[in-house]
């Protein structure tokens, strides 16, 4: 895994829940802090996010993006 996503999961508070099949399905909720920051960052650069991922993106700038999907 690359250091610098190591580094964003350990900013996060981790919760692993149990699946009917007995595996674990990891749980990650960023802090309100992060988050808010994470927001103004893709709102900054929300022209070049999108330039960057083209047509294979559904969240940056579509309303409803995931009910899209």
């Amino acid at each position: 895994m690359p250091e610098t996503a190591l580094a964003a999961l350990t900013l996060a508070k981790f919760t692993p829940l149990r699946k009917p099949n007995g595996g674990t399905r990891p749980i990650f909720a960023p802090s309100i802090l992060r988050r808010l920051v994470g927001q103004a960052l893709v709102q900054e650069r929300k022209g070049d996010l999108a330039a960057a991922v083209g047509n294979q993106q559904f969240a940056i700038g579509t309303l409803a993006g995931a009910e899209f999907l």
